[in-house]
């Protein structure tokens, strides 16, 4: 009997990892250079697979250095263990009894309270212990390459749609900013942590052809090395998040690491950075972003936007802050659509956030719905029944304005995506076998 289902001709390349997977390409796609193939060194998040509430973990740093210095402070075991429960639950690899008395030799140290990205938009602060096995996976390169001027957040073959998005940090992060697992990738990386020598994080075949495109000198210790990495990875930010460059590459996104058509002439280049440059700047929740989002949205819209109010009227409370809506998982939350670009965001049965952009509750980051996702972890069940802080009131607006600004971008995004397109820099085909750091 005939089938009914036709036969394709599959054409695996090296490009594709010599896969025996349909895929459709545009033109020019398995020609563009791979994350992969630009970046030699890629770190993956940490994973501190100690639970989130009450743990290593907190949005408030104050509060976990008041919880760590308790735990590693108490007088026995079973006191510690009443001032940090999460810590104190075996896990895999981990006896908290045995890490508990290493860490009482140690002492609480206050510097290795760090910024921490957990998930797209949601920074807090992690207590930073890679000494002794108090966090699952602490992944030292990505602590001695922190200050190395920024991280592209990536990940190879994303499950999910959104996770084809890369996010930018300058902090520690998790393994889970994306769903699948998140890849670090620095534009700058330190080799020897004493001699404090410093190359850009540039394959020799990638800085040999920007050199010649871009006009560039020297090797990848000089400043002009480290400037072009740093560019680079804004213009991965820029074209990545086009949403005309998701669409175009879909199927392929998924099968590997991105590719990304690198623009050859000056004044592209200089647009792509500057546009990079503004959407790193929306993504880095551990900096301020006012500047950039008053830029983008004008200030009379600004004031209009997320602005929390009471049903009633009455002035807000700090005990208001309450989310008693969940978001989380299937949870439907509850978003009142008013018009045909903006709603209401509620957080409990009395308050909410006014006018809050449609593009903004729908977008989404790393295989979440970003503001869901941030709300969901933020419902009293898991805050011990507290409210929500005013630190956490102004982060949730906050988060809101920066969506809205990335969405208002993305015109440009596409224009510039289509114009690299044209002007792509091809480099050659015998690109080296890279290995990620960890």
């Amino acid at each position: 009997m005939k089938s009914a289902v036709p036969y394709v001709r599959l054409n695996p390349t090296r490009q594709n990892r010599w896969r025996l997977a349909p895929h459709a390409q545009a033109a020019g796609y398995e020609a563009w250079p791979s994350l992969e193939e630009i970046f030699p060194t890629r770190i993956q998040g940490i994973n501190p697979n100690r639970g989130i509430t009450g743990s290593v973990i907190d949005v408030d740093k104050k509060l976990l250095a008041d919880r760590i210095a308790a735990y590693i402070g108490a007088d026995s075991f079973a006191y510690a263990t009443s001032a940090c429960p999460a810590l104190a639950m075996p896990r895999a690899n981990y006896t908290p009894e045995i890490v508990w008395k290493g860490l009482r030799k140690l002492g609480f140290d206050e510097s290795r309270l760090k910024p921490y990205l957990l998930f797209p938009f949601d920074q807090r602060w992690i207590y930073y212990e890679d000494r002794l096995n108090l966090l699952n996976r602490p992944r030292e390169t990505l602590a001695a390459n922190v200050d190395c001027e920024c991280f592209l957040i990536a990940v190879p073959e994303p499950r999910k749609v959104s996770e084809a998005r890369p996010l930018f940090s300058r902090t520690l992060l998790d393994l889970h900013v994306h769903d699948r697992g998140s890849v670090a990738i620095p534009a700058v990386i330190r080799l020897d942590a004493l001699a404090g020598a410093r190359l850009a994080n540039l394959s020799p075949e990638i800085w040999a052809a920007l050199r010649e495109a871009w006009g560039a000198m020297g090797g990848l210790e000089t400043s002009d090395a480290h400037l072009c990495a740093s560019k680079l990875i804004h213009i991965c930010l820029a074209i990545m998040n086009s949403p005309a460059y998701r669409l175009d590459h879909a199927s392929a996104l998924g099968a590997d690491w991105a590719r990304v058509p690198i623009p050859r002439h000056s004044a592209l280049v200089r647009r792509l950075g500057q546009l990079g440059g503004l959407v790193a700047a929306l993504m880095d929740c551990s900096t301020d972003s006012a500047s950039g989002v008053r830029e983008i949205l004008g200030r009379d819209k600004l004031a209009s936007i997320a602005a929390i109010r009471r049903s009633d009227g009455h002035p807000i409370s700090a005990d208001d802050l309450r989310v008693t809506i969940s978001y989380f998982g299937a949870a439907p939350g509850r978003f009142v659509q008013t018009d045909d670009v903006s709603g209401e965001l509620w957080i409990n049965n009395n308050v909410y956030l006014a006018n809050v952009p449609i593009t903004a509750w729908r977008s989404e980051f790393g295989g979440y719905q970003t503001i869901r996702k941030w709300l969901g972890y933020r419902h009293v069940t898991r805050l011990q029944g507290r409210p929500m802080t005013l630190e956490e009131q102004r982060s949730l607006r906050n988060m809101i304005l920066r969506l809205t600004a990335l969405s208002a971008l993305e015109p440009q995004m596409d224009e510039l995506y289509s114009a690299a397109v044209e002007d792509a820099l091809i480099v050659g085909n015998e690109m080296p076998s890279i290995q990620a750091a960890e």
